[in-house]
């Protein structure tokens, strides 16, 4: 008997619920012009907006347009061009230490499962992974360390430390 109530409530009750739904679905979507009234009463209030005053300075590369402070071998072949030394062997120095002004030595991956070692140094804004004795743009890497790497340029050895 109990049964039978708590059945009749729960219809009644399911009733009210889908009533009040479509009630409010009916009304909601009703065509009733209710004014809106504007007021043009500004509205005081007592807190000040300060003005703001700063700047701005970019005075930074634009990191979207490529690196401009790398030197290109084009580059290097126009300022060994352009410069005007006595001696071709002057010439050779200072183009030397330009190509290796343009290295830098970003780190070391190692594998010790395999024993192997790969250098990450970057040769006029293009980085490269390198291994011992690989040749990259004329330049030979002899010995990759953690702290540095040797490298061989026209039969010279260069020591470039890491960039930190």
């Amino acid at each position: 008997m109990a049964n039978k109530y708590l059945q009749y409530f729960l219809i009644i009750a399911v009733i009210g619920v889908w009533g009040a739904v479509m009630y409010r679905l009916i009304h909601g979507l009703s065509d009733k012009n209710i004014p809106i009234i504007a007021s043009n009463v500004p509205i005081q209030s007592d807190i000040e907006n300060p003005i703001d005053t700063f700047s701005l300075y970019a005075d930074y590369p634009d990191p979207f347009l490529p690196d401009t402070d790398t030197l290109s071998s084009e580059d290097v072949k126009k300022v060994s061009e352009k410069s005007d030394f006595n001696s071709s062997n002057s010439k050779s120095e200072d183009n030397t230490a330009l190509i290796i002004a343009a290295i830098k030595y970003n780190g070391i991956i190692e594998n010790t499962d395999k024993k192997s070692t790969v250098g990450i140094i970057t040769i006029n804004g293009k980085e490269f992974l390198v291994k011992e004795k690989q040749k990259v743009d004329d330049i030979m890497i002899k010995n990759i360390r953690k702290d540095s790497v040797h490298v061989s340029y026209k039969g010279k050895l260069f020591y470039i430390k890491r960039i930190d």
